[in-house]
């Protein structure tokens, strides 16, 4: 577990990548969170906000999955199909947002099968920007995934997430500017990239595996 937290706060802190992604995290991510965050005294505004932060994110999350998929970690990615990137972000978007209701409906039933759910689910975003599956095929494929270290995978995901952002939730104590900032900066930067840098590498294994057979 000390070796694979290493290895991944390694990744998400290495300055090739922060520089290779930088520019779109901070347009797709930074900007709209920072939006978001402004518009809370406004409920229509808070909303819409809300709604373009997660089509931005996803945008963001897209390009990240699609370039640590085929290793292009230190190279500014080049958006040469933009049609294609905006289809694989919807399907990613839509995929995503379906696997976000069963698991919220199965923490509002009984809490423990939400949680089941989020760890069979944790692979949807990947599927769905490698294989365009629809909603079911992808949840189904990402529940097989999740068979092989499905919980060991889940577990690290949160534990290494919660490790490297701990500290920042004490800014909320000092200063709620302080601590939306570091939230739209730093938080969603580390949530982002530890889950990709996490799941990857069973994902990869798995589609080899099964191209292999």
């Amino acid at each position: 577990m000390l070796d694979l937290a290493k290895k991944i706060i390694l990744k998400v802190f290495n300055p090739k990548i922060i520089k290779a992604f930088g520019l779109y995290y901070l347009f797709l991510v930074t900007a709209f969170k920072l939006l978001q965050g402004l518009s809370i005294p406004y409920h229509l505004v808070w909303i819409i906000s809300a709604i373009l932060f997660r089509i931005t994110s996803t945008i963001y999350k897209t390009i990240f999955i699609e370039n640590i998929r085929l290793e292009n970690y230190y190279e500014i990615p080049v958006i040469k199909n933009k049609k294609k990137l905006f289809i694989k972000s919807w399907i990613v978007f839509r995929n995503a947002l379906i696997g976000d209701l069963f698991i919220v409906l199965g923490i509002v039933l009984l809490i423990f099968p939400g949680i089941i759910l989020a760890k069979r689910f944790q692979y949807v975003d990947v599927i769905s920007e490698d294989l365009s599956l629809g909603p079911l095929k992808s949840l189904k494929l990402s529940s097989q995934i999740s068979k092989k270290r499905g919980w060991e995978i889940f577990f690290s995901n949160i534990l290494i997430s919660i490790s490297i952002t701990f500290p920042i939730y004490f800014l909320i104590l000092l200063n709620k500017s302080f601590f939306d900032l570091a939230n739209a900066i730093y938080l969603m930067w580390v949530i982002y990239s530890v889950d990709v840098f996490i799941i990857m590498p069973n994902y990869k294994k798995h589609i080899n595996e099964k191209l292999s057979n």
